[in-house]
């Protein structure tokens, strides 16, 4: 049995901007911010996440995710601490192993696994 802690978070929100793909080295990254909401005392509150997905998971994210995509996540938080005019910073960030869309935009491609209306067969026995 596994008795160690274990990072992981899950997310479900809203995509901030279009996502931005980066070739870094041999392999791609996607960057985007994702939006949540929470109660705060008697009011909404909007909290920003940033997120990273790697691999060739990060061309289909772009391919099918546009702003305002409503998307569950699910990764590691990680935090990576920098210096910024002489004042230490820290910034977090989500690095996605999974990712799952909830509303698709109708501008986004669609798959097509090979079948087309031709390839049908209407002599179906049953």
């Amino acid at each position: 049995m596994y008795k160690g802690t274990d990072n992981s978070i899950t997310l479900t929100g809203n995509l901030g901007q279009d996502p931005e793909l980066k070739d870094v080295g041999e392999t791609q990254v996607v960057n985007v911010t994702l939006a949540t909401k929470r109660k705060s005392r008697d009011e909404d509150v909007t909290d920003w996440h940033r997120l990273a997905i790697w691999g060739r998971s990060a061309q289909a994210f772009m391919d099918f995710c546009r702003k305002g995509s409503k998307v569950t996540v699910r990764g590691e938080q990680q935090h990576q601490q920098y210096e910024k005019d002489g004042q230490k910073r820290t910034a977090s960030q989500v690095f996605v192993k999974e990712w799952l869309i909830l509303d698709p935009k109708d501008d986004a491609p669609r798959q097509n696994h090979g079948a087309t209306p031709e390839d049908m067969n209407d002599d179906i026995p049953f």
